[in-house]
């Protein structure tokens, strides 16, 4: 499966969860990631480098983006907009110095996180707005990611593509 798929599947298979999922609020709730304030219009960002498009969701990079996050190393960073808007960000990791070095970080920021199970390395702040996701894996190599979504955006989004499903429903009928 091509990166820029992968980067979309994380994001509604994490975005799906985050509205079934009990409400764990954390600390310091981020308004904004590197700078860029969550609903920010993409044409006020034109250092933004256009990836890929599902539909009115566009995934953008950042010209000279650092590749840093705290201590770890990151392998890229993704910035996701809905109709124009930012409304997430996807970012990837290899290796598990990186993954511990995430993880420490986002603790000391946001608390301690929801963690669906033991057995596995997804953890997940869920705040009024935003809401995070860090999930690690060794299998088949050791890898993981980092996904900020801004939830006023991600429900207007939600509501169109429900609205879009019955309208598709009714014309079947």
């Amino acid at each position: 499966m091509p990166r820029k798929i992968k980067v979309f599947f994380s994001f509604v298979v994490l975005l799906s969860f985050s509205l079934f999922s009990p409400l764990w609020a954390f600390q310091n709730e981020p308004a904004d990631f590197r700078g860029i304030p969550w609903g920010t219009l993409l044409e006020d960002l034109p250092d933004m480098t256009y990836l890929a498009a599902i539909g009115d969701v566009k995934s953008y990079k950042r010209e000279n983006d650092s590749m840093v996050l705290g201590s770890a190393q990151l392998s890229s960073v993704s910035y996701i907009f809905y109709k124009g808007r930012f409304c997430s960000v996807y970012v990837g990791f290899q290796g598990p110095s990186n993954f511990d070095g995430l993880k420490r970080g986002l603790l000391e920021a946001y608390g301690i996180p929801y963690r669906p199970s033991e057995e596995m390395e997804r953890y997940f702040w869920q705040g009024d707005k935003v809401d995070i996701a860090l999930r690690y894996s060794d299998e088949p190599s050791p890898k993981g990611s980092i996904i900020y979504w801004f939830k006023p955006i991600m429900e207007e989004k939600i509501a169109d593509d429900e609205a879009k499903a019955a309208r598709r429903e009714g014309a079947y009928h």
